[in-house]
C-alpha cells in the first residue's frame, strides 16, 4: 500500500506538472554520458522537481553547479581556460577545469570550475580523473529531497527556500533574474560509477609500472651482460 507520505508526492507532481497548475520552469537536460546528466533550469518562479527515468537507486547523486558566469551566459562558466569538455551547449564547449587560488604566492586550495573550452584534450587519464573528481567541490543536494517515484524512477524536489538559504553558505548556486525568476543548473551522476573509472585506473597504473619494470629489468641484464669478460 502507497504511504501517505508518496501519495502527497505523487499528487503534488501531478499539480505541479500535469495539470500545470503551478508554473514550470523550462528545463534541459544534457545527457553527457549513461551515468551523468546535467539540468538546465530556466525562469523557475517556485519550487519544482526534476525527473531521472532510470531505476532508482540512492547512488544516483544531485549537485548545484555554482554560477561562476560572465554577465549573460547561458551556463555557468568562466571566459577562458584550455581542458578536456564536459559537454556541449551548442556551439560552445563547457567542462570542469581543476582552480588554484593564489595565497601568499602559494597554491593553497584546489577546486573545480566550469570553463569554456577552446581547444579539446581526449586523452583517457584526463577522462577517467574528471570523472572521479568532477563532482569534488560542488555542493551535493540532500538525500531528502531525493524521492523513489512509484518504485521506478528517481525525482529530486528543488526547494527554493533551502536554495536561498543555502546560497548564503556557498558560491552563487543560482541567477536571479530581473523578473524575480531563477537560473539553476544541476548535475545528476551515477557516484558508484567512480569506483569503476578508480578500478580501471588502477589497473592501468598497474600495467604502465609493470612495463617499466621490465624495461628496467631487460636494460639492467643486457647491461650486466656486456660488462661479462
Amino acid at each position: 500500500m502507497i504511504g501517505a507520505e508518496t501519495q502527497m508526492r505523487n499528487l503534488f507532481a501531478i499539480l505541479y506538472g500535469d495539470l500545470g497548475l503551478i508554473g514550470l520552469p523550462e528545463i534541459h537536460v544534457h545527457k553527457i554520458n549513461p551515468t551523468k546528466f546535467l539540468y538546465s533550469i530556466k525562469n523557475a518562479k517556485g519550487s519544482f522537481y526534476i525527473q531521472l527515468k532510470e531505476g532508482y537507486s540512492p547512488d544516483w547523486k544531485a549537485y548545484l553547479i555554482p554560477q561562476h558566469g560572465v554577465e549573460g551566459a547561458e551556463s555557468p562558466i568562466h571566459s577562458s581556460g584550455v581542458d578536456h569538455p564536459l559537454i556541449t551547449f551548442g556551439a560552445d564547449e563547457f567542462m570542469m577545469k581543476l582552480g588554484r587560488e593564489e595565497c601568499g604566492g602559494e597554491n593553497c586550495r584546489t577546486d573545480f570550475e566550469w570553463v569554456l573550452s577552446g581547444e579539446m584534450n581526449r586523452s583517457l587519464v584526463s577522462r577517467l580523473i574528471r570523472a572521479i573528481l568532477g563532482t569534488d567541490g560542488i555542493v551535493q543536494w540532500p538525500e531528502s529531497f531525493h524521492w523513489n517515484e512509484s518504485g521506478l524512477h528517481n525525482v529530486w524536489f528543488l526547494d527554493l527556500s533551502y536554495l536561498e538559504d543555502l546560497n548564503e553558505k556557498t558560491d552563487p548556486l543560482y541567477k536571479k533574474n530581473p523578473d524575480g525568476t531563477y537560473d539553476l543548473h544541476v548535475l545528476v551522476e551515477y557516484s558508484y560509477q567512480k569506483f569503476s573509472y578508480l578500478g580501471l585506473v588502477s589497473t592501468v597504473a598497474t600495467f604502465v609500472f609493470i612495463g617499466i619494470y621490465f624495461i628496467l629489468e631487460m636494460r639492467t641484464t643486457r647491461s650486466s651482460q656486456k660488462t661479462v669478460p
